[in-house]
């Protein structure tokens, strides 16, 4: 979807001679990456809006997005699926963040961090079937996505005391994370164990 109407609006430039052939796989790329940010960020403004609290909502994608740009996990095998999937997410993330601002599920909210920031710990970074990660990448990717989860937990407990609903957005960014990555794995253990019955 995304992906097709950048290659088209690429491939425009192209014939209008305003880019090089070699320039195509790049700037379609790029009208991919802008476009995607774009919608998600309007999706984002969206559940802000409906839930009010629109900071806390950006917030969240964009916390999320840095981490998982190190981490890795569990990716759709599709656009629409990642679409469908990553909407999802931030309307489910932008409503937990409300309810958490009750006071209500604070202790399920802190036991799922601390979880999630175990398995990010032990694991991260995982690769996928779309994004392959080799040996130098994967130690400057580890000590890079290590660095941003203590500085996400300490200005998680930075605003526990000024305003939590920041540091419940912010929380939430790990434990989709954790999940993300908790389904990677489970996906590549019944691949695995599928692969071997056929032995």
């Amino acid at each position: 979807m995304i992906n097709n109407l950048s290659r088209v609006l690429a491939f425009k430039l192209y014939n209008h001679k305003v880019i090089n052939k070699d320039d195509i796989d790049l700037l379609s790329y790029s009208f991919f990456l802008i476009s995607s940010y774009v919608i998600y960020a309007f999706i984002c403004l969206s559940c802000g809006l409906i839930f009010h609290c629109v900071l806390e909502s950006i917030i969240f994608y964009f916390f999320f997005s840095l981490l998982r740009m190190f981490t890795g996990g569990f990716h759709a095998s599709s656009e629409i699926k990642c679409f469908l999937i990553s909407s999802i997410m931030i309307f489910i993330s932008t409503y937990l963040i409300t309810v958490l601002s009750d006071n209500r599920f604070n202790s399920i909210f802190y036991a799922l961090l601390s979880l999630s920031f175990i398995i990010i710990l032990i694991f991260a970074p995982i690769d996928n079937d779309t994004k392959k990660i080799d040996k130098t990448d994967r130690k400057k990717y580890r000590k890079i996505a290590i660095i941003i989860l203590f500085v996400y937990l300490l200005t998680i407990l930075i605003f526990t005391y000024y305003r939590k609903a920041i540091s419940f957005s912010i929380g939430l960014t790990i434990i989709f994370e954790g999940l993300f990555i908790s389904l990677e794995k489970i996906r590549y253990q019944i691949k695995k164990l599928a692969l071997s019955k056929q032995k």
